[in-house]
């Protein structure tokens, strides 16, 4: 299968100014975007594919299982990036990830560097990945942040819809307590695409965005979910694995980090939960309620209630949780903590064995919480309704040819 990125071309639209390429697939092309505010306009680098390759990397991965992909373009692509691909980041995920598989780069090369690239960002989401990145790397420190990213993949029920307003207000308002500059950066490489953003493609969308504009971000603190101990490669989550894969997107203009590979994730909380910011602004949920407010109920908002109060600081985010809701039920949501354990979730083998180090036992009412929950979803400690990505995709692809 031959896939052909065409030359990314910088378009107004509206207010807004896009980078716009066509990607063609034997008998289908998609049309992707991103775009920023007309600020950022003359920041976008339409000299290379560099975004949009690595955006579009794990659907040609996924359809090269099934047939040879060749990805082309009339662009170039920086030289270290195709080398990074090409030598390590393509063959080894290939090998490992079950789904994946290899690709070739039929792409002329170029040696361009941005001289004067000068950002410093993290992306802004209100979780606490996020909110420790912001808090690690403030600014004023050696290569401290000077500008936080929200990015909009118009999945979170859809472009311009009341609940992304107000997620995309909630986390202007960390940007303005920690006086920093946000940048909006919207794509529909997500929704056109992949239709979903998976945990095995999102980071490398996320990687695109900040590529695509290399003329001005310079560095780029990508907030880890896992600590680097705990580094292995996931079929389900391209998280669990990028401590390997982030370096290998690194330019000679723009270097990643990934951000929090230091800390475990009960360090991360207890980072910020003295902070005001995360304090007022926490936003963690899986299944968002109508204001815009954390449910209380679904899996992170649990694991994060329960993090927080094994660090002693549950009290501190009544602003953004149900504190008194959580006390009342403990072991509803300690139960969903312990369950995971059973699976060997590292999230929550951290958090029960510091539970039992403090000398805090697992009461009878948490156990029978969890034996119910075991019950319910059919003597298994994993999620059911998580999709097989790649059979998705796959799927998808074969219905729109």
């Amino acid at each position: 299968m031959k896939v052909t990125i065409g030359s990314p071309k910088i378009i107004q639209n509206g207010d807004k100014y896009q980078l716009n390429t066509t990607i063609e697939f034997e008998q289908k092309s998609k049309e992707l975007f991103i775009e920023v505010d007309g600020t950022y306009a003359d920041y976008f680098d339409d000299e290379v594919v560099d975004g949009f390759i690595v955006a579009i990397l794990p659907y040609c991965m996924m359809l090269a299982k099934k047939k040879k992909v060749v990805i082309n373009s009339t662009a170039k692509i920086s030289r270290r990036l195709r080398f990074q691909l090409e030598r390590y980041y393509i063959p080894v995920v290939s090998k490992n990830i079950s789904y994946f598989g290899s690709v070739e780069l039929n792409i002329a090369e170029t040696d361009k560097v941005h001289k004067k690239p000068f950002a410093v960002a993290t992306g802004v989401s209100g979780g606490v990945d996020s909110s420790y990145s912001i808090a690690r790397n403030q600014k004023g420190t050696t290569q401290g942040l000077t500008h936080l990213v929200y990015a909009d993949l118009g999945i979170y029920r859809g472009f311009g819809s009341d609940a992304e307003k107000r997620l995309q207000a909630k986390c202007k308002g960390i940007a303005d307590a920690v006086e920093l500059p946000m940048i909006v950066i919207r794509t529909n490489i997500c929704t056109e695409l992949y239709k979903k953003a998976y945990a095995p493609v999102v980071h490398s969308v996320f990687a695109g965005l900040i590529l695509s504009m290399q003329k001005f971000f310079k560095t780029y603190y990508y907030s880890s979910t896992l600590s680097a101990e705990k580094f292995h490669f996931d079929e389900a989550d391209a998280g669990d694995y990028e401590l390997f894969t982030l370096p290998l997107l690194s330019t000679d203009s723009l270097t990643f980090y990934s951000s929090g590979m230091e800390a475990t994730r009960l360090e991360k909380v207890k980072y910020i939960a003295d902070k005001p910011f995360a304090q007022n602004n926490l936003f963690v949920c899986l299944n968002v309620n109508e204001d815009g407010s954390n449910c209380n109920r679904c899996a992170k908002c649990t694991r994060t209630m329960c993090e927080l109060e094994i660090a002693g600081k549950l009290n501190n985010f009544d602003k953004v949780f149900d504190i008194e809701g959580f006390k009342a039920d403990p072991a509803y949501h300690w139960g969903y903590a312990l369950l995971k354990n059973w699976g060997g979730d590292p999230f929550y083998t951290e958090l029960i064995e510091e539970k039992k180090k403090q000398g805090l036992k697992i009461m009878m009412p948490i156990y029978k919480s969890a034996l119910k929950k075991f019950v319910s979803r059919g003597f298994t400690t994993a999620n059911k309704k998580r999709e097989n990505v790649w059979e998705q995709i796959i799927l998808d692809y074969d219905e729109e040819n």
